[in-house]
């Protein structure tokens, strides 16, 4: 949940405000404008050059220890295919989330 928090806050610009309730399944509205990836690498700082050479556009990523979060532009599921396959290959990282973002 602290993920969806994220983009959320990133996407819509506004805090959330948490409420006991009960979870209901959300009703998604809008397109696909880019994709929300979790990273984890024993060398993240090389994450933003092997986004940049298989055309992936990084709008934000944080940087915590041996994880990365990243917000990015549209991308198609064949060039997110090579980005992890860069990424396992040059720097034995390993995708552990990929959720599309949507636009309103």
């Amino acid at each position: 949940m602290s993920d969806l928090a994220i983009v959320h806050d990133i996407v819509c610009g506004r805090q959330l405000v948490h409420e006991k309730q009960s979870l209901q399944q959300p009703v998604i509205t809008g397109t696909a404008a880019g994709r929300y990836i979790r990273v984890t690498a024993p060398a993240t700082y090389e994450i933003d050059a092997i986004a940049q050479a298989n055309r992936i556009g990084i709008k934000t990523m944080w940087v915590r220890s041996h994880r990365a979060t990243i917000l990015t532009d549209t991308v198609s599921p064949a060039t997110l295919a090579r980005f992890e396959a860069a990424l396992q290959q040059q720097i034995g990282a390993k995708i552990e989330i990929v959720l599309p973002v949507y636009q309103e």
